[in-house]
């Protein structure tokens, strides 16, 4: 029977297998050297000095030697580094200077630099790590162990804590307290004002001695998941706060005999009701323990933080009898899980689990285990299942669960849950969730299975069709970890936002068009290829869109039909992209400055129709928004029914193009969404309810079901109706790979003005294709044109 792990691997590996999987690099090592402030606007117009600089402070007691250490750079979004390579040493309470790239202009020369190099910084925004190293960083958000201070300052998408402030030729990211405070947040720790670079000849700023620790309820975690607000026997816990141990990263160590992790790490530990805990690591800014396994008896325990003999303030949290969360690669608590296949291989997508082999999911949270596990002991090599009933959903299938308990070889409070992977998966990410008691892992964990290595492959048209219609969930996407990272080759990223009239007014000061383009600019990476948008109210407007997305009309171009509603939909479409032509539905004539009226008895906003290829995949395509009628959905559903006579028109045309997508703002909700409209009304009743719509590539399925129509200003801006729908044909769902709605953070803010600060009441959507490889390919331009009888009373010239 397959149980747990062979002996040599655990033995040998385990600690270092855990240690790797679950570091402190949720936020970047603190120490006692920081970055303590950033300027790019080196030369720039405006600048008074002539070179960028990065600006380093030694806040401890001791000296340090940064021989064979780096500071090194990348752009707000960007993963290739570049570094300057440092030497010499920084006394406590002294600065050291680098110097970067000079340009040409500014009049003062920085102070004799302490090193120097020929790095280019943004004046804007961007990333900068202090790296106990001169290996290159990689990646967007590096994890090293290396990596001593990390600053992410403007746009910037990785930093600790939130970004410090943007700045411009002016001005310098600058760290609080003369380079002193360090929470492990750059927004709290720096402020943008004029650069005054320091050098090692500066005067010192010796930093006040330490406070005693302090903690907070809000700053207490699951290590594997961050969920916070209870804990449960056995839990490792993360703690956040200040002064709670070394300024150099303490890590787990044992006792004599190697029988149990110690209780003190670096003069730091962690007390439950006065009982000192299992030390996993401990650093200045935050610690790791183990809650100990006695406080399953009480309703509530204290905690407690000790460093140089002086203990923090108190927090009382409920206990539970279990608080599961699954570790993952990166210790974000997301995406691919410290997970294991049968052969012992680390899963991912070069090494994905075959369907009915048996993975090993390392978590932790999972309370008592029987026999009884012992605080701090190192597990023995023998079976001690949890005393709790342990569940596994996989793909979001029942994984039979072959073991489930204390993880041999590792610390008591690691759990190993083996279970077997579910026959019938598509290949790709999988989400993984682990439910014991009645406690369930956190959302986003994913297995990689094997299949054919492409997302939204591996199912047939049925399996895909019957899941999209009873699961309302959207998997994560490990190709894409966030929406501001570029699509992957072969994709297809087509974007339905009703961007709302404010967004691209052409009026001087308009203040919606910039966040517009912010927004724009920062989705994927700018590398979708299609946006479907509504409520561009004119011809101006249309253009205005089209320099706002990235690269200009240089890269863009678009069809839209300028009508006398002042909400009009198109579409925008980039080079490289093949179409083959476009037609507003539901309009009558055309007046003598070239705008066309609509037929308001069928739609309000007029739809437009346009046919697209991208790669081997070519579909219809129609961009509609249809009435709100201040909350009638049925006069919604009226306007709809005239787009399905329209569709039904286009089926029944010799050789039409099986592929059809329908964005936009539908302003009814889906019945997965768990809304309704007037009446019980849902989107799926409207399709669903139709007799022409019932069989074979005529069926239409509903997908996006979270709420994408923001809240009004005053109430914060947040999502709340679920209105925005991609509905896909069934032969789309070939190449279909996901739909959801983009990320609500990508939407910006006006701070001065509550009544104009949102950048649109809706949230952007997207969907995702195959653009080649099996079962792509395409079906050919077929007439998309109705005729005038069915949906206008006069040809369009």
């Amino acid at each position: 029977m397959w149980l747990i792990g062979r002996a040599p691997l655990f033995r040998n590996a385990g600690v270092a297998f855990f240690l790797a999987v679950f570091s402190p690099l949720s936020k970047a090592e603190s120490g006692s050297v920081v970055i303590s402030q950033i300027y790019g606007g080196g030369g720039n117009q405006g600048a008074e000095f002539q070179n960028d600089f990065i600006e380093l402070f030694n806040r401890g007691s001791d000296p340090v030697d940064l021989s064979g250490w780096t500071v090194q750079y990348a752009s707000a979004t960007g993963s290739r580094w570049q570094r300057t390579e440092l030497q010499g040493t920084i006394l406590p309470g002294r600065y050291y200077l680098v110097q970067e790239k000079q340009g040409a202009g500014g009049s003062l020369e920085l102070p004799t630099p302490d090193a120097t190099g020929g790095i280019g910084l943004s004046a804007k925004s961007g990333k900068v790590a202090l790296v106990r190293s001169t290996e290159l960083l990689s990646g967007a958000a590096p994890a090293a162990e290396a990596i001593v201070d990390f600053v992410g300052y403007g746009e910037a998408d990785f930093a600790e804590g939130s970004p410090a402030p943007e700045l411009d030729n002016a001005t310098a990211a600058i760290r609080r307290s003369g380079g002193c405070q360090d929470t492990g947040d750059n927004a709290a720790d720096f402020f943008a004002g004029a650069p005054r670079p320091r050098n090692s000849q500066s005067p010192p700023n010796p930093c006040a001695a330490a406070a005693c620790p302090q903690i907070s309820a809000a700053g207490i975690a699951n290590a594997a998941s961050y969920a916070g607000g209870f804990v449960a026997p056995g839990e490792i816990l993360v703690i956040y706060g200040t002064n709670l141990g070394p300024a150099s990263l303490q890590t787990l160590r044992l006792t004599g005999g190697g029988a149990f992790v110690t209780k003190e790490l670096g003069g730091a530990r962690v007390l439950f009701d006065g009982v000192a805990a299992p030390m996993i690591y401990a650093l200045e800014g935050q610690v790791s323990a183990v809650v100990p396994f006695s406080v399953e008896s009480s309703p509530a325990t204290t905690i407690q933080v000790e460093y140089g003999g002086c203990r923090s303030n108190g927090v009382s949290l409920p206990v539970r009898p279990s608080a599961p969360g699954i570790f993952t690669l990166d210790a974000s608590g997301r995406g691919q899980g410290a997970i294991l296949n049968q052969d012992y291989a680390v899963n991912g997508s070069s090494a994905p689990a075959e369907p009915g082999s048996v993975v090993m999911i390392f978590a932790t949270g999972g309370g008592q285990t029987q026999p009884a596990s012992k605080d701090g002991e190192v597990v023995p090599f023998e079976l001690r299942p949890l005393t709790l009933p342990v569940s596994v959903r996989i793909g979001g299938r029942t994984a039979e669960v072959i073991y489930a308990g204390a993880a041999p070889g590792m610390v008591s409070g690691v759990v190993q849950v083996n279970a077997k992977v579910p026959d019938g998966l598509p290949g790709g990410a999988a989400a993984v969730e682990i439910t014991i008691g009645s406690e369930r892992s956190q959302p986003g964990v994913t297995v990689w299975v094997a299949g054919s290595g492409e997302a939204g492959t591996g199912q047939s048209v049925e399996e895909k069709l019957a899941r999209l219609k009873s699961e309302p969930s959207v998997e994560p996407l490990p190709e894409i970890p966030n929406d501001r990272v570029g699509l992957p080759q072969d994709w297809l990223g087509l974007i339905s936002w009703n961007i709302q009239v404010g967004g691209t007014s052409t009026s001087a000061g308009a203040p919606r068009p910039p966040m517009v383009g912010e927004a724009l600019a920062k989705m994927f990476g700018g590398t979708y290829q299609i946006l479907a948008a509504q409520e561009i109210p004119s011809q101006g407007s249309a253009e205005l869109l089209q320099s706002m997305l990235p690269g200009g009309p240089a890269q863009w171009d678009f069809f839209f039909f300028d009508t006398t509603d002042s909400m009009d939909n198109g579409f925008w479409y980039r080079a490289g992209v093949e179409t083959y032509g476009s037609v507003p539905l539901f309009v009558t004539d055309r007046l003598e400055n070239g705008r066309i009226v609509p037929d308001s008895s069928k739609a309000k906003h007029p739809p437009v129709v346009a046919q697209f290829r991208v790669g081997d995949f070519d579909f219809t395509a129609i961009s509609l928004h249809l009435t709100f009628a201040g909350g009638d959905t049925e006069e919604s559903v009226r306007e709809l029914e005239n787009v399905l006579d329209y569709l039904d028109w286009y089926f029944n045309q010799p050789g039409h193009d099986p592929d059809v997508i329908v964005c936009g703002d539908f302003n009814i909700p889906s019945r997965l969404s768990g809304q309704t409209g007037k009446n019980g009304i849902t989107l799926d009743s409207a399709f669903d309810g139709d007799p022409r719509f019932q069989e074979g590539e005529r069926r239409f399925v509903v997908t996006v079901h979270e709420p994408t129509s923001r809240t009004s200003a005053a109430k914060g801006g947040e999502p709340a109706n679920n209105y925005d729908h991609c509905v896909l044909s069934a032969d789309t769902l070939e190449e279909f790979i996901q739909a959801r709605r983009v990320d609500p953070e990508i939407l910006t803010s006006h701070p001065e003005d509550p009544e104009e600060r949102l950048t649109s009441d809706h949230s952007p959507i997207v969907v995702f294709f195959r653009t080649r490889g099996e079962g792509v390919a395409p079906d050919g331009a077929s007439p998309i044109e109705p005729p005038a009888a069915l949906h206008r009373r006069k040809p369009i010239q």
